[in-house]
């Protein structure tokens, strides 16, 4: 079974994968056509057991997805 660490490190690799084929092809990747994709915050918190995912995500990024507005 795979974590989920371990899925996104499969989607990261797949996806780059599929850039070289793209390339090689003599097209470019599809990624760099989706700029919104590339608008997210990375980063942490703690945050007590009580508050919900959401409410975490708002407080710290003022965005329940991380997505920069």
């Amino acid at each position: 079974h795979l974590a989920p660490p371990d899925v996104a490190i499969v989607r990261v690799r797949r996806a780059r994968l599929d850039g070289a084929r793209a390339l090689a092809a003599g097209t470019g990747p599809a990624a760099a056509h989706q700029a919104a994709a590339f608008r997210v915050r990375g980063g942490g918190a703690l945050a007590p057991s009580t508050q919900d995912f959401d409410a975490v995500m708002r407080a710290r990024f003022g965005s329940t997805t991380g997505r920069i507005e």
